[in-house]
């Protein structure tokens, strides 16, 4: 970057992401939700504003962008952070239930010429099952981008907010495992519509 940028609105920003991130992943709920969406959007605001990058390029931030303006402008998103259900197996331990209504209000919501892009983001980086959603891998896929768009743009923060997110991805370099999850289970066949059942049962309340 020219040495005449001034780079601190990117590196507070990045700094507050993944507080909010650390935050999130450790005691999540939809407060700890809609601070981390708003500074994802945040984050993006300023990266663009310094460097020119729009991170609509990313799917996964246009994914959770038409969350983070529903719960801004409309309602709150409600989510319910839980375990994957008993008897599947997954790379990630997680999930992340929102309701497909309130996703399918977020596209709504979109400018038409918009729209379609929306919901092919939507479509690739949530998993849906009936009418319930899990978000949990593109935020953790999200998190890897805006890390790896930072050490591209050498705007990594330098500070306890970026440690723990650090070390885990210089570990995974160390031991050539992906950065990035598929985050969808599998089950026995004669398992899947009782945890299907189960996911529904789970939803938060309208």
């Amino acid at each position: 970057m020219a040495n005449d940028v001034d780079e601190r609105p990117v590196l507070e920003a990045a700094s507050r992401f993944f507080r909010g991130y650390n935050q999130y992943c450790q005691k999540a709920n939809s407060d700890s939700l809609f601070a981390l969406l708003n500074s994802m959007h945040s984050l993006g605001d300023r990266v663009e504003a310094v460097t020119g990058r729009d991170l609509l390029e990313f799917d996964e931030y246009r994914a959770l962008k038409g969350l983070r303006n529903l719960s801004q402008h409309k309602e709150d998103v409600r989510s319910n952070f839980r375990n994957n259900p008993a008897n599947t197996l997954s790379d990630l331990a997680f999930m992340c239930i929102v309701r497909r209504d309130q996703v399918e209000n977020s596209i709504a919501d979109v400018q038409e010429k918009w729209r379609s892009n929306a919901q092919n983001s939507c479509e690739n980086c949530f998993h849906w099952y009936g009418p319930a959603v899990n978000i949990y891998p593109c935020i953790f896929n999200l998190g890897v981008r805006f890390y790896e768009l930072l050490l591209e743009l050498d705007l990594l923060p330098e500070n306890e907010s970026i440690v723990a997110f650090k070390e885990s991805y210089d570990y995974e370099t160390a031991g050539e495992i992906s950065h990035y999850v598929d985050g969808k289970f599998t089950a026995p066949i004669g398992k899947v519509e009782a945890i299907l059942a189960e996911l529904a049962s789970a939803l938060p309340e309208a």
